[in-house]
């Protein structure tokens, strides 16, 4: 559990040698940078230091039709503590796709495990999102392991449902497999220490989205 705080001196926003690094003292996060359109190279643990490594060579954002990356630029910001929100590293990716501006917010908090994003879009595409068009909006590619998946999605709306909370639970492999839900838990189940990540995504529940594409997540080996 994290302890909140104001001191940010463990937190780290740095573009090295086209390397972006972002980190505290318990993750870090490495990224090709490939002007602005990143490419995730890394994931450790810094409490355990089991490291993920990623083997995905094409970025990790993908808007069909918006052209490629150009004009990428950090910038790196404390941000004091607010009412709603305690002190953290803010490390803003800009980058444009044609007539697409694209901003990544990564928020970094000391003392927690985990790093938010929050992406803005601004402008157009030359192409409709959906189907075997959708956008990504984020890609993680795991290095091959045996690793088990379970998708949990929630829901709203207690006068229609009793049950705010199914899950789904998949072993992936060639063929995509898709999961609705805000939360994904990926487990190797050949680790000893059961070592997982986890990704949230912060939005509406799946069945009450605008312009709903059936799924969240979509899993495949390959």
């Amino acid at each position: 559990m994290s302890q909140h705080t104001d001191d940010l001196s463990a937190c780290r926003a740095s573009l090295d040698d086209g390397l972006l690094t972002l980190e505290n003292d318990r993750i870090r996060r490495e990224y090709r940078w490939t002007d602005g359109d990143l490419i995730g190279v890394c994931l450790l643990d810094k409490t355990t230091d089991r490291a993920w490594p990623l083997a995905g060579v094409e970025s990790d954002m993908a808007f069909p039709g918006a052209g490629s990356a150009t004009g990428g630029d950090l910038t790196v910001t404390p941000s004091p503590a607010r009412w709603f929100r305690p002190a953290h590293l803010q490390a803003d990716v800009d980058t444009r796709f044609g007539p697409l501006t694209v901003r990544r917010r990564f928020r970094i908090y000391p003392g927690c495990p985990a790093i938010a994003c929050d992406i803005y879009l601004r402008g157009r595409s030359d192409r409709e999102w959906g189907g075997d068009g959708a956008a990504v909006m984020e890609r993680l590619c795991i290095e091959p392991r045996h690793l088990h998946l379970e998708g949990v999605q929630f829901f709203d709306i207690t006068d229609r449902r009793n049950t705010l909370v199914m899950s789904r639970s998949i072993t992936p492999y060639r063929r995509p497999i898709s999961l609705p839900g805000n939360l994904l838990l990926v487990r190797d189940v050949l680790s000893n220490s059961g070592d997982g990540l986890f990704i949230l995504k912060e939005a509406p529940c799946s069945d009450v989205q605008l312009a709903d594409a059936g799924a969240d997540f979509v899993s495949r080996i390959g």
